[in-house]
């Protein structure tokens, strides 16, 4: 359960089913799945990849591209791991209302909060939640970036969970053509299930001239 064997998975997939001139689309921690893959067996399988709002490196001690728009410590990791244990669904609610999606959960009522925590303990499991978000805050996978040798999409929402560092460090990385999108009024790092049509237009447009 960590990033390295995300990306081993993903490589085992395409071994198995003989792929190659893959779009490779990943979003949050599916990206950061993409970027192990690369970091360990290149790009040569791929033809495209399209990130939406994920970092190469979430922690924020030696650089400020991390989560939280690079204010998330090392403190609040910590924190978040001890209370996927004590109460995974009060861990997941404290993430996704103090970096995922603010603005939604500020609508929210004391009732459905409380039934949404519910809902998250009954669909994740709290040694699956820490080893990944342990996982995803230990691996620096910045040295991947320069590996990467195909035309790469970032897709950015307005208010997104990595700022500019994040997009400028990849942009001056890649090894081929790079773009940015983020006209996206509104949004926030679930950018996918508030612009769908939005993204996916922009996506087509990408693989189509690239």
């Amino acid at each position: 359960m960590n990033v390295k064997r995300l990306g081993q998975d993903i490589n085992e997939i395409i071994t198995s089913l003989d792929l190659n001139n893959i779009i490779a689309i990943g979003h949050s921690m599916g990206a950061a799945s993409i970027f192990s893959y690369v970091n360990q067996f290149g790009c040569d399988k791929l033809k495209q990849i399209i990130s939406v709002d994920m970092t190469p490196y979430m922690r924020n001690t030696v650089w400020e591209g991390g989560i939280g728009q690079g204010k998330w410590t090392d403190e609040d990791f910590l924190c978040d791991i001890d209370r996927a244990f004590d109460d995974i669904g009060e861990c997941i609610w404290v993430i996704y209302r103090d970096l995922m999606n603010p603005k939604f959960c500020e609508t929210l009522t004391s009732e459905q909060i409380e039934q949404m925590k519910e809902v998250l303990r009954k669909e994740n499991d709290p040694l699956a939640m820490a080893s990944l978000w342990y996982s995803l805050f230990r691996t620096d996978q910045r040295p991947a970036i320069s590996k990467i040798t195909v035309p790469f999409l970032y897709i950015m929402p307005e208010y997104p969970l990595y700022s500019m560092v994040t997009v400028n460090f990849i942009k001056e990385n890649v090894k081929s053509d790079f773009v940015l999108e983020k006209d996206f009024p509104g949004t926030t790092h679930v950018i996918l299930l508030e612009k769908p049509k939005e993204c996916a237009d922009k996506i087509k447009l990408f693989i189509k001239n690239h």
